[in-house]
């Protein structure tokens, strides 16, 4: 979530690092810049972009985001979530807000550019 959000390097080595490393698992910063390279870049949000995170929760947050990132396939969505359910299940319900601008479609981003698109 955090690099389609724009979010800053440290967010994301600060949220994943930990809980690589209780499972044993080692994630650095090359990691994170492999993930941030891969991921689109599709929440309008600032610093960069246009939107604060209240705007982004009124579009519909980040079950709006993550069905997105999920229907253009940059999230597994058979992983099991902590609902018993899998990403998948949990966003079956989860409909695309056409009259909002914060997250952008999957057709809108490209996963190269880490800027929000103008369209």
């Amino acid at each position: 979530m955090v690099a389609a959000t724009g979010g800053s390097t440290n967010a994301a080595l600060a949220s994943a690092g930990p809980f690589a490393s209780e499972c044993g698992i080692k994630f650095d910063l090359f990691d994170v810049a492999a993930i941030l390279k891969k991921t689109p870049y599709i929440a309008d949000l600032k610093p960069g972009g246009r939107y604060v995170a209240k705007d982004m929760f009124e579009a519909g947050g980040v079950p709006l985001l993550m069905k997105t990132l999920l229907d253009h396939g940059f999230l597994h969505g058979d992983c099991l979530t902590v609902t018993g359910r899998t990403i998948a299940e949990n966003m079956k319900s989860v409909q695309w807000n056409p009259d909002q601008a914060v997250v952008l479609s999957g057709q809108q981003a490209d996963p190269g550019d880490r800027r929000p698109s103008s369209a």
